[in-house]
C-alpha cells in the first residue's frame, strides 16, 4: 500500500473528517427536527466546504508523492491526468 499523507497531513485529514462527522449528526438531528432549510442549508456547506478542503489536501500530497517518486516523465504525466480527470468528474 502506497502512503501519500505525511503523519502531520494525515492528522489534519483527520481531524478535518471527524469535525465533519459531528457537522453532519448536527444536520441529521436538524432534519429530524424540522429546523428551518436555511439554517441546513448553511450547515450542509459548511459540510461541503471542509470536504472539499480534504480533497485539496490529498490532491496535492498525492502530486507531491507522485513529483518525488522515481517515475519516468510519462507515468507521471499519466498520474497527473488521471487525478485531475477524476477530480473534474468528482467536482462536476
Amino acid at each position: 500500500m502506497e502512503v501519500y499523507l505525511s503523519p502531520a497531513q494525515k492528522h489534519t485529514v483527520v481531524r478535518r473528517l471527524k469535525i465533519v462527522r459531528v457537522y453532519l449528526r448536527k444536520v441529521i438531528s436538524m432534519v429530524e427536527f424540522e429546523k428551518p432549510y436555511f439554517v441546513i442549508i448553511h450547515q450542509t456547506r459548511a459540510i461541503r466546504f471542509a470536504l472539499k478542503k480534504v480533497d485539496q489536501i490529498l490532491l496535492r500530497e498525492y502530486l507531491v508523492y507522485c513529483v518525488d517518486d522515481e517515475n519516468s516523465r510519462d507515468e507521471l504525466k499519466q498520474k497527473i491526468h488521471q487525478t485531475v480527470a477524476m477530480f473534474n468528474k468528482l467536482d462536476g
